[in-house]
């Protein structure tokens, strides 16, 4: 949640500067936007694993004193901290997709990730339990992100097609 604060606020940069960039036909800001805000958010998603994982523990210890409480925070704790990662595209393509109003291929890739969503957790929660639901989520996140980017370059020729 505390990662999705600062990825959500490169998602609302990627969304303005795109949504310019798009109005002004300009191709080559357009494409530096997406450059600049994957790297800020792949690095601050890097910085939050790295941290959380880090001082994931001292942060539980922090927030509660009741043990059977910290050792099950400690025992999802890698796979809260690898959301950032797997999230930090998602919301970075979210941002470029609003702000470009492709809301269509959003739509569809979103049912697309859902689905994967559904398959992981339907495939991993009856025999992993609380892992396969953490599990599923990143799977989500990372195939949100993954199928947008996978629809970028098709969408980008054809917005920018009559500006060429």
């Amino acid at each position: 949640m505390i990662s999705s604060f600062y990825l959500d606020g490169i998602a609302t940069a990627a969304e303005q500067i795109a949504g310019q960039t798009v109005g002004a036909r300009y191709r080559p800001g357009f494409e530096r936007a997406v450059k600049l805000t994957g790297i800020w958010s792949l690095a601050l998603a890097l910085a939050s694993l790295a941290f959380f994982l880090g001082l994931g523990q001292s942060i539980i210890g922090f927030i509660t004193t009741a043990q059977d409480v910290r050792e099950a925070a400690e025992l999802y704790l890698p796979y809260a901290a690898l959301t950032a990662l797997t999230g930090a595209l998602a919301f970075q393509m979210d941002g470029i997709f609003i702000g470009a109003t492709w809301s269509r291929e959003m739509r569809n890739m979103m049912i697309v990730a859902l689905s994967g969503y559904l398959a992981t957790l339907a495939a991993l929660v009856p025999t992993l339990g609380n892992h396969g639901l953490w599990i599923a989520l990143n799977v989500f996140l990372a195939l949100r992100g993954l199928l947008l980017l996978s629809r970028l370059r098709p969408k980008l020729d054809q917005t920018f097609a009559a500006s060429q």
